[in-house]
Formats: C-alpha cells, sequence, structure tokens
C-alpha cells in the first residue's frame, strides 16, 4: 500500500472506470468512451483512496500487486481521481508531492494505467464490430471524426 513520507497512506482504483465500460454499450458514453486513446486520458476514471483508522482489520479484495493495507486502517474514497487531485497534491509537503509523483511514475501505476488502456483498445474493438447497434454507430462515427459530441465533428450541426 503506498504511503507517503509523512505516514499517509492511500490507493488507487478504477471504479469509475469499469462504470464507464459497463455503460458504454447502451450509446450515452460512447464519446467519453472513444476518446481514451492514452494512459493520461484514463485519469478521470482512476480514484484516489484515503485511509482512516478503525478498531479492527477489515477484510479487502484489492489487485495482487498492490500491497496489503496496514492493520487497523480502511480505505475511503478521497474525492478525487487522478485527474483532479493536481490542487490537492499542491498542499501538501514538497516530500509527499514527491513521493505521490514517484508513484505515479512507479511500475506499479504505469502497470495499472497500460493494463486498463489495452482493455480500452479490446473493448473498442469489439464495440466497432459487434456492439449494440447505436453504440456502434456512435463508435464509427467516433472513428471516422464525425461525431457530433467530437472536437472538430459535425461543426455544422445544429
Amino acid at each position: 500500500m503506498p504511503q507517503l513520507p509523512s505516514g499517509k497512506h492511500f490507493a488507487i482504483n478504477d471504479y469509475d472506470f469499469r462504470q464507464l465500460i459497463s455503460k458504454v454499450g447502451g450509446g450515452f458514453h460512447v464519446h467519453e468512451f472513444m476518446v481514451i486513446e492514452k494512459t493520461e486520458h484514463l485519469l478521470p476514471y482512476v480514484n484516489v483512496l484515503y485511509f482512516k483508522p478503525v478498531g479492527q482489520a477489515v477484510e479487502h479484495d484489492y489487485h495482487e500487486r498492490s500491497g496489503k493495507i496496514p492493520d487497523g486502517w480502511q480505505p475511503y474514497q478521497s474525492g478525487f481521481t487522478l485527474g483532479t487531485i493536481g490542487a490537492e497534491v499542491a498542499t501538501w509537503t514538497p516530500d509527499d508531492q514527491q513521493g505521490f509523483a514517484e508513484f505515479l511514475a512507479g511500475e506499479f501505476c504505469q502497470y495499472f494505467l497500460r493494463s486498463r488502456l489495452e482493455e480500452v483498445e479490446k473493448v473498442r474493438t469489439a464495440l466497432l464490430q459487434e456492439g449494440p447497434a447505436v453504440a456502434r454507430v456512435q463508435a464509427w462515427w467516433w472513428k471516422l471524426g464525425i461525431h457530433p459530441l467530437q472536437p472538430g465533428g459535425n461543426d455544422d450541426a445544429a
């Protein structure tokens, strides 16, 4: 479990990413999904967790590459994603800022992001080839650069 020099523990999870993946076939979130082309685009979908003390150890199911949760601590949603935590990190000590930056650049976080990007590519391929009709059409519009919600796409619409 990552720990900053100040002693604060934190973690990341992909709950928001999983939610997006589960909804993309419905057609309402195709434009959010199709824009993900590199790891930086995943940052709004990766939640940052903080930890609070609890009276007893709590069982958790986390990625096998995650460190063990310290006894007596329980994770909770910080309210930040990797895409929104910048202003919060700016209030931390320089040592904690450096520790967080090292975590982001480190093997675990980079593996985590790359594996989600690989999943995006698999889902994108499936969506384009065999997704539900409305979502498949929207995905093809995006790929062709003519989706109405795509930056620079279909500027003449309206």
